[in-house]
């Protein structure tokens, strides 16, 4: 039995497009790189050999698996020079980015905190609303360990919603009018804080290498009303 075809809302048509992201901090360059599909640039932040396998089943969840091939880049070593120099090594973020219309205006998330409670407007809450015009930070700040998180389009309630049991992290990035303009959402399987400085806590060192693989999930949404 064939499942169900989910159509795409007309406002979400034209924002899904997928890049590996794969940062090293700001010692790397990220140079951009042309999609085959959609006119607008995408990043690709390495010079590696992706392979994305996507499949969408018959409730519209879209999982994307990705399979690096080819990797002539190693991570970037540690230098513990005290306060803002110092490097812990390895990767900042691993996982994929989405681009999305640059009409997304809000995101909202749930998430598993390290505490029980938060103050309300506390970036590590772990349920909130971000709106991008009022509260930048809050909008683009990295949110962990989400079961689900919503980039909302401004005047509707449609938007891409990542998906999760509480291993992935979400963030936002704003694109530049030169590179394209647009929204990423980047779904975040592995990430860590190198550049924090001496004595805060870092996970180990993030490495992958050609044959590392891993997945994300998202979906289109049309979400409760939210204030």
């Amino acid at each position: 039995m064939k499942s169900p075809r989910k159509a795409i809302p007309a406002a979400l048509r034209p924002i899904l497009s997928a890049s590996l992201v794969l940062l090293a901090g700001a010692a790397q360059s990220a140079p951009v790189a042309e999609n085959p599909v959609f006119p607008r640039p995408i990043i690709v932040p390495v010079p590696a050999a992706v392979d994305f396998e996507l499949r969408i089943d018959g409730s519209g969840l879209i999982t994307t698996k990705y399979h690096l091939g080819a990797f002539p880049f190693a991570p970037p070593e540690a230098h513990p020079r005290p306060w803002n120099d110092s490097h812990f090594g390895g990767f900042s973020e691993v996982g994929v980015s989405f681009v999305l219309t640059n009409g997304v205006d809000r995101l909202t998330w749930q998430r598993k905190g390290l505490w029980s409670v938060y103050p309300e407007d506390h970036p590590g809450r772990i349920n909130g609303l971000a709106r991008r015009a009022a509260a930048q930070d809050d909008f683009r700040g990295m949110k962990e360990y989400i079961y689900r998180a919503a980039a909302l389009v401004g005047g509707t309630e449609l938007g891409l919603q990542a998906v999760s049991e509480a291993r992935d992290a979400v963030r936002m990035e704003a694109v530049s009018a030169e590179k394209g303009g647009g929204i990423n959402m980047i779904v975040n399987n592995e990430w860590n804080y190198p550049q924090l400085g001496n004595s805060n806590f870092m996970k180990p060192p993030m490495t992958v290498g050609e044959g590392s693989a891993n997945t994300v999930r998202v979906r289109f949404v049309r979400s409760p009303a939210v204030p």
